[in-house]
């Protein structure tokens, strides 16, 4: 029998929980103050509100109520005429105050059939613990409150400052069904918060570390990068993309096959950001749409660059996406490229460059699984991307580097400023294209007003 789920409607969250939370579950919120476990359910529960469900919300000995709601009420989310209509507040302070722990019971079950709530929410079931300094009374009271949730038949929120070593010592943990610990992590530039789904009885969910942010519109949550690892067969597609250039086509016997990855390599200024741009038109001569992510150059430069060259790209067929390498986030920038990919019928994607990438993963491994889980992705949809990577020692750091960039990659294009016959020169070759032929000289290139032009192949003395 297939679980019925309630969604959240918080952006990202019901996509972790796969659809939502479990009808009549009860779910603990933990985390170190700070975290944002009251404004995730307060978010929750207000969305709920707007579609006439009913939530009793429980203060307990954390925030004053007044300064809990005034809080809120900086939120978007919020809206006061829901307060005693949809949303009831209740402070049993004093009840906590005296350890009558039977009147705190008898309390909460009488506002439950007055307001007969679809939720029921205790901030915070900690303070109640710390409090109380009693394990056998909070014990008492954590089995009463698990007898009576069967009866109420809400989902019941607990929210505590709660650590991950609380999880194996505390009897509240055996009565509930769901676990989301909320957490941040403090890093040199900014600060990061994330959460993380432990336990949903009954339900499948997404696991590992999610991004989520704050802003004045709530809690928006960016689910990591997966692909689903058991779909990774792709279709081999005999169609072969043009990259926009009739010689480089060429030069892979007539392009690469539609959904491949191509990264394009070498030092800054040798031509890797002007052959995206002939990667963009040859999609947009076909009908199709590309979008242009960049890390460097802003969408006024990239189009004016289009004009030097002789290209007209329109407007309705590229989109350009500016991110500033200094802030980027690779969760979140994930989650936006996959939500431009399906609002705008995407077909080919330009990732310039791989570098910014680099910097924001601070360690191998994370840039290496990133892209891993990317690029997967990509292929899956079968989207044509486009990969730029500056480097300087070619083609020894694509091919032996940590991270592996060239594994990932379907067809490599090395670009180089090489010494030959007196000059320096531009030039390029394919140092890769995965299941298919492709001639393997170095060939002179120039860029003009009316494109790329590629030469015979040069007599290289040294690549500079």
């Amino acid at each position: 029998m297939e679980t019925k789920k309630i969604k959240t409607d918080i952006e990202g969250l019901d996509f972790v929980l796969e659809g939502g939370i479990p009808a009549g579950s009860t779910i603990i919120f933990m985390g170190a103050p700070g975290t944002g476990k009251t404004t995730l359910v307060q978010n929750i529960i207000f969305n709920k509100a707007k579609e006439g469900q009913r939530t009793l919300y429980i203060t307990t000995l954390g925030e004053p109520l007044h300064k809990l709601i005034r809080f809120q009420s900086s939120f978007s989310f919020f809206q006061e005429d829901l307060i005693e209509e949809k949303i009831f507040f209740r402070d049993v302070s004093d009840k906590i105050y005296n350890r009558d722990i039977d009147s705190l019971i008898q309390l909460i079950d009488r506002e439950v059939k007055n307001v007969q709530p679809n939720f029921l929410v205790i901030d915070s079931i900690k303070s109640i613990r710390e409090f109380l300094n009693d394990d056998k009374e909070f014990r008492k009271l954590v089995f009463n409150f698990s007898a009576k949730l069967a009866v109420w038949d809400v989902i019941a929120f607990f929210l505590g400052e709660y650590t991950e070593e609380d999880i194996f010592r505390f009897p509240e943990y055996s009565v509930v069904d769901g676990i989301i610990h909320l957490y941040g992590l403090q890093e040199v530039r900014f600060q990061k918060r994330y959460l993380r789904v432990l336990k949903l009885r009954g339900s499948g969910f997404m696991p590992g570390q999610h991004l989520f942010t704050i802003t004045k519109d709530g809690i928006s949550v960016y689910p990591r990068v997966k692909p689903h690892v058991s779909q990774i067969i792709y279709k081999v597609e005999e169609t072969k993309e043009s990259l926009g250039v009739k010689e480089i086509d060429n030069l892979l016997e007539g392009g690469v096959r539609r959904g491949s990855i191509v990264l394009a390599t070498g030092p800054t200024g040798v031509g890797k950001t002007t052959l995206s741009l002939f990667f963009a038109k040859a999609a947009a001569d076909k009908g199709e749409v590309t979008l242009m992510i960049n890390f460097e150059e802003t969408p006024d430069i990239l189009k004016y660059y289009a004009i030097q060259i002789g290209l007209d790209l329109p407007e309705d067929k590229v989109y350009y996406e500016f991110i500033s390498p200094v802030e980027v986030d690779l969760e979140y920038e994930a989650y936006k490229i996959f939500q431009m990919l399906e609002e705008k019928n995407i077909s080919r994607l330009v990732l310039d460059s791989l570098n910014s990438f680099y910097l924001a993963a601070h360690n191998d491994r994370l840039y290496r699984d990133f892209l891993w889980g990317l690029l997967n992705i990509l292929r899956e949809r079968g989207i044509t991307t486009y990969l730029a990577l500056e480097t300087e020692n070619l083609p020894r750091e694509v091919v032996f580097s940590d991270v592996n960039i060239s594994i990932l990659s379907d067809a490599i294009i090395t670009m180089a400023y090489v010494y030959s016959d007196s000059e320096i020169k531009r030039a390029l070759t394919i140092l890769k294209a995965r299941g298919q032929n492709h001639d393997k000289t170095f060939r002179e290139f120039e860029i003009t007003p009316k494109g790329i032009k590629i030469g015979n192949p040069v007599k290289i003395s040294s690549i500079l």
